[in-house]
């Protein structure tokens, strides 16, 4: 005996089981496979039962995330990540505590509705998720730590010049030798009228 359509299609009585429809380029973008997990669930509960021909009549409401174990702030956080990762788009906006739900549509699909009224030619699916990839901020980066110039510590490669004695030259470049006062009270030239002496050190074997 055939099976009847019903039977085929896996209906029961006048219900027919839903599936969500994710094309295998949609699962491996770099916009879904680098989203979160709970990203993934809205999105699968958002297409769930959707029609091709329906796109951007989708909605998440709370009561219809709830079936599915989703919690409303996880569902705002998840769709927001969505539409920046432009694997879905804004049908429909509304306000805060409006009776109207936001609409959505998926961009692998041809865009049906807007504002909740059918269009009179379908917009082109975009496919703008393929185009999504993750940037790496760039400010900051490379810059001078100003604590790196003060900071003592971090002054490596740098010979410190505050305190150390330069030493002193004849006229024609020849070093000139150190001269001090017998007594020990600095250098003659400090003392009016002193006289210099040589200091040498002598080394015997």
């Amino acid at each position: 005996m055939p099976r009847s359509r019903a039977r085929a299609t896996g209906r029961r009585g006048s219900e027919a089981q839903r599936f969500a429809l994710l094309p295998e380029d949609v699962l491996l973008s770099a916009a879904l496979a680098k989203a979160g997990h709970a990203t993934l669930r809205v999105l699968v509960a958002l297409v769930c039962g959707q029609a091709r021909e329906r796109n951007g009549l989708m909605m998440c409401s709370e009561s219809y995330a709830e079936r599915f174990g989703l919690a409303k702030s996880t569902v705002s956080l998840a769709l927001a990540e969505l539409e920046t990762r432009k694997l879905i788009v804004r049908t429909r906006r509304v306000k805060k505590f409006s009776k109207h739900a936001t609409l959505w549509a998926v961009t692998w699909w041809p865009i049906y509705f807007r504002d909740g009224q059918p269009l009179r030619y379908p917009e082109p699916a975009s496919h703008d998720y393929l185009k999504w990839s993750h940037i790496t901020p760039t400010v900051g980066v490379g810059e001078t730590d100003p604590k790196s110039v003060t900071s003592p510590r971090r002054s490596i490669g740098h010979t410190p010049t505050i305190g150390v004695n330069t030493p002193s030259h004849h006229p024609d470049g020849r070093r000139a030798t150190p001269k001090v006062h017998p007594d020990g009270r600095g250098h003659s030239k400090n003392l009016p009228g002193g006289t210099s002496f040589e200091i040498t050190l002598e080394t015997h074997a």
